[in-house]
């Protein structure tokens, strides 16, 4: 490992590590060790982190909130800008006003069933859902236990006191909305942003990899359409209370991937495509329409089509139900999806509808003497 400066060290990895030593509550001499990309970035890095943990050599004063800092310094270089920004507002929203000036070492159950209590309390006017409340309980475990293990505190771990929340069965878009959305788009295929929701209609693409997709992302001899970005408004890092756009990779490995175009997408995209690189849904000022603003013109059209009111994410439930009604694979639809595992894909965008139901129960009338057979379930497709 190749030194330069005071404890900063080129890794064979291509970091670099600055290593800050500290004395041990055991007494011992122990070093803690910050990274980054380039040798200036490090020793930056190690000048934040000794003013941060000033409190290495009195560790029964450690805060929450100097231990949520601490933790979003160490995690920053692993997790995308979007990540940290979320946990960043949970942080300081939540967390940091009920538990802010507690020490590490003194947060108790007791001062947890408090916390989460707080958090379901309609004091503020409002009060959060247990699966929102419960994810915060859970980052301020990871906090508290992130600080025990990094400095040697002996404490025991509290548990996160919300339960899991059962999760309402989602109701997707009838499919008369589901039609009437489909034939609007198609005649109005013209608009721009007409053109990127039908994509997304075929092909479950997310928002924010909707917005963030250029034609040159669009391989039509190929017939292939390539997700290499997506697209989220986020907490700036120059200014407190700013947001931003940001362009990032999609959320996971697998979600970079090449989606076939179905071949009803075709003529639609070779008859309004624009030179590279334009983006397929442009803004009025910007070359780009962010997702806050595809999902109002989505609304829009919506009404204007005389169709029921549901979030853009609805059109990928949508389209994965579809996909398992014509006899998709799993596997291949996960793929399509951009998902890491099969799992995800039959839990959170396969849904049985009463019309697929009501087709696998006729079925049985196969079985029966003709003379004990009755008519099959009807249904009807009307909302």
């Amino acid at each position: 490992m190749p030194r330069r400066g005071t404890n900063i060290y080129k890794r064979k990895d291509g970091r670099w590590e600055g290593r800050i030593p500290y004395e041990h509550p055991s007494h011992q001499k122990k070093y803690h060790s910050v990274y980054g990309k380039t040798y200036q970035e490090t020793k930056q890095k190690m000048e934040q982190e000794r003013e941060l943990l000033r409190v290495l050599n009195n560790y029964e004063d450690l805060e929450i909130k100097a231990a949520a800092e601490i933790w979003l310094t160490d995690r920053d270089p692993y997790l995308k800008v979007s990540t940290i920004a979320a946990y960043r507002n949970i942080i300081e929203t939540h967390i940091i006003p009920q538990t802010g000036n507690i020490k590490v070492t003194r947060f108790t159950q007791r001062e947890m069933e408090r916390f989460a209590a707080g958090l379901r309390s309609a004091e503020k006017g409002y009060s959060l859902s247990l699966t929102y409340s419960r994810s915060i309980c859970a980052l301020l475990l990871t906090i508290l236990s992130y600080a025990r293990k990094k400095y040697g505190y002996h404490m025991i771990l509290p548990e996160n006191p919300i339960s899991t929340e059962k999760k309402k069965q989602l109701q997707l878009p009838g499919e008369n909305s589901l039609h009437r959305l489909e034939d609007y788009l198609i005649t109005h295929a013209e608009d721009d942003t007409c053109l990127g929701i039908l994509i997304a209609f075929h092909t479950g693409i997310r928002l924010g990899e909707l917005c963030a997709l250029t034609w040159e992302c669009i391989d039509l001899e190929e017939s292939v359409l390539s997700i290499k970005r997506s697209m989220q408004r986020t907490s700036g890092k120059i200014e407190a209370g700013k947001t931003e756009i940001v362009l990032q990779e999609p959320k996971s490995l697998t979600s970079l991937r090449s989606i076939p175009l179905p071949p009803v997408l075709l003529p639609f995209l070779k008859q309004y495509r624009q030179p590279d690189p334009c983006y397929v849904i442009r803004g009025k000022k910007k070359p780009f329409a962010e997702p806050r603003t595809v999902q109002y013109r989505f609304s829009k059209i919506l009404k204007q089509c005389q169709s029921e009111d549901f979030h853009f994410h609805m059109l990928r439930h949508a389209f994965a139900t579809r996909c398992i009604d014509m006899g998709f694979d799993v596997k291949s639809l996960s793929e399509i999806l951009g998902h890491s595992n099969v799992q995800i894909t039959m839990n959170l965008y396969v849904h049985s509808t009463m019309q697929r139901k009501k087709q696998l129960m006729n079925l049985f009338t196969a079985k029966l003497p003709e003379e004990m057979q009755y008519p099959p379930l009807s249904y009807n497709t009307s909302e």
